[in-house]
């Protein structure tokens, strides 16, 4: 089982642990934050893209397709009522045209990435206070 833990410094900075891995993170400006690190919801898009790259990257050197340099990018809208982020976009960038003949397998292993599969088949947060 994995585990991130995520601690409050003070002045509406975190510090996240996940294995020997950290990060900072800040809030929005409105909510006091100063831009010293990814919001949660922009760290959730991160995760996102960056899972899919990674499964792309995978596949590409699994098939022998060239890889160095692909570019994800991920477009997505805050939206409310309730407050979420939605309507994801990726933008997958090859660095060759040597994948065109491959593109549905590189698509297929895009889909894989287990954090679109946890958006796409969430079912429920349990939240519990200490």
């Amino acid at each position: 089982m994995g585990a991130a833990i995520v601690k409050y410094k003070g002045d509406s900075l975190f510090e996240a642990t996940s294995g020997k891995q950290k990060i900072q993170i800040d809030l929005p400006a409105p909510m006091g934050g100063k831009d010293r690190g990814m919001t949660p919801t922009e760290l959730f898009a991160v995760s996102l893209a960056a899972c899919i790259n990674a499964l792309v990257v995978n596949y590409c050197r699994d098939m022998k397709i060239k890889h160095d340099g692909i570019v994800v990018t991920l477009e997505y809208d805050k939206l409310d009522q309730p407050a979420r982020l939605g309507n994801f976009k990726a933008h997958i960038k090859m660095p060759a045209k040597d994948w065109e003949t491959r593109k549905d397998g590189i698509l297929r292993a895009a889909e894989r990435c287990p954090v679109h599969e946890t958006i796409h088949y969430h079912k429920g947060l349990t939240i519990e206070v200490e």
